[in-house]
């Protein structure tokens, strides 16, 4: 067959050859080569048959000459052949071998890439959760500040008229001792007395409110006399009043209840009375 091409698998060929000699045929000798395997000729053999196995994918000829007793050469003969390449081991099979890993390391790429956005996201997303945690933080802050500065200014506000009639009592005390009878200076340890306790049980109102506030202390209503809690408050700010010569007079009926937390109740009308003072 001219241009023969085999497959891969069908690499095992034989050839055989002879030549006509009109004379002494039996000295006949003969050498081959195979062109693609090796290029050298064999040595001198009376044999006219070669084999060749397990050849790889390629190009080849076959060269075969021959020399009589006389020592004359014939011509070469060739036959050429082609075994094919395997499949796996073509061009197109290469390029599309190289296709897919180019697409593996597009898709890898691209896998990345999407990766590294979704971990951006999440990053600015904890960044921002973090963020508003401290905007929050920071206006809990403020709010606390602004609740420090309005319990100071309570305290200052319903501190001042008790401690004014303390200090008004204990300045007539010193000033005029050796004037005051027996009768007048236990008059005023008397009022001296009445203002620090007034003086304390308010710094404890004061102090509960301010649990209250911080929501440390729990609002507890309960059925009250408005009439006795109406006195307990006006007797805390008496000496105030009565240092600007000021009567507190109040009229409450003895059986009217309200359902009020104390402490609470208490602090408004401090406020509303001392305002009024």
């Amino acid at each position: 067959p001219q241009n023969l091409k085999l497959p891969h698998r069908y690499n095992f060929i034989s050839f055989s050859y002879n030549t006509i000699s009109h004379s002494q045929i039996n000295k006949v000798r003969y050498r081959y080569k195979m062109e693609g395997l090796n290029d050298n000729w064999s040595s001198l053999t009376d044999k006219t048959d070669i084999s060749y196995g397990s050849l790889s994918p390629g190009k080849y000829t076959f060269k075969v000459q021959a020399i009589n007793s006389e020592g004359i050469w014939s011509d070469e003969s060739s036959f050429n052949f082609r075994i094919k390449h395997p499949w796996w081991r073509t061009w197109w099979f290469y390029s599309i071998l190289a296709c897919l890993i180019l697409l593996l390391v597009y898709n890898y790429i691209r896998e990345r890439e999407n990766k590294l956005k979704r971990d951006k996201e999440i990053l600015q997303t904890n960044i921002n959760e973090k963020t508003q945690e401290l905007v929050d933080k920071n206006e809990e802050l403020q709010i606390i500040n602004l609740e420090k500065d309005k319990l100071l200014s309570i305290i200052a506000h319903d501190l001042r008229g008790p401690f004014n009639g303390f200090l008004g009592l204990s300045e007539i005390l010193a000033h005029n001792f050796k004037e005051l009878s027996e009768d007048e200076i236990s008059d005023i340890a008397i009022n001296l007395n009445s203002s620090a306790q007034n003086l304390y049980n308010l710094l404890e109102n004061l102090l509960q409110w301010s649990r209250m506030r911080q929501t440390s202390y729990p609002f507890n209503p309960s059925a009250k006399s408005l009439n006795s809690l109406v006195e307990d408050n006006m007797a805390i700010l008496l000496q105030t009043a009565g240092s600007k010569n000021i009567n507190l007079q109040h009229s409450v009926p003895t059986n009217v209840e309200v359902y009020v937390d104390v402490n609470m109740f208490q602090t408004i009308i401090r406020n509303l009375v001392s305002n009024a003072i």
